[in-house]
């Protein structure tokens, strides 16, 4: 019996606490176990004011890139403009040679087409190849003949395969 009402509840709750603890030792690692697999806490949604400023940031910083882009391009037309008033001053000259060059093959079309045919094959051999199939090109075909077949064979059938594929500037003289 208890000597006391106190002592006897008290004693009642030691009991209790420790059938409790008792009964609850099992459970432990149990209860570990399901702490380890809980999710992680979620994190808070974002703040909306400061996906605004971001937004504002992003946007200022497309705005830069736009204009940088924009100088870029101005500054890439001018460049190529430059480059097609070179290439145009380019074709120019390239005109102007041409002209210069025509017009001494057509004169020594005229030089050769005046001398006799074997004094013109010997001359003609020592030219360079391309040189003499201008020549030849521009001469009527009553006057290049001749000067063909008073040149060498190899020599006369190498610029003959040359004239069929010849496409210069030149025209027969007149």
């Amino acid at each position: 019996m208890c000597l006391s009402e106190k002592k006897c509840f008290i004693r009642f709750l030691l009991s209790l606490i420790m059938f409790v603890a008792i009964a609850m030792i099992p459970s432990i690692p149990y209860a570990a176990e399901n702490t380890a697999a809980k999710p992680a806490v979620k994190a808070l949604p974002p703040d909306p004011e400061n996906e605004f400023y971001l937004i504002l940031k992003q946007r200022e910083e497309l705005r830069a890139d736009e204009a940088g882009l924009a100088v870029l391009g101005r500054e890439l037309d001018s460049r190529l403009k430059n480059l097609e008033q070179t290439e145009s001053r380019i074709q120019q000259e390239l005109k102007q040679i041409n002209r210069v060059s025509d017009s001494r093959v057509r004169r020594l079309i005229r030089i050769y087409s005046a001398m006799d045919s074997k004094s013109a094959a010997r001359l003609m051999e020592g030219l360079e190849t391309g040189q003499a199939v201008d020549i030849l090109a521009g001469m009527r075909d009553n006057i290049s003949g001749p000067i063909l077949a008073s040149m060498d064979a190899k020599t006369a059938s190498r610029l003959i395969k040359l004239l069929a594929a010849y496409k210069g500037s030149t025209g027969p003289a007149q």
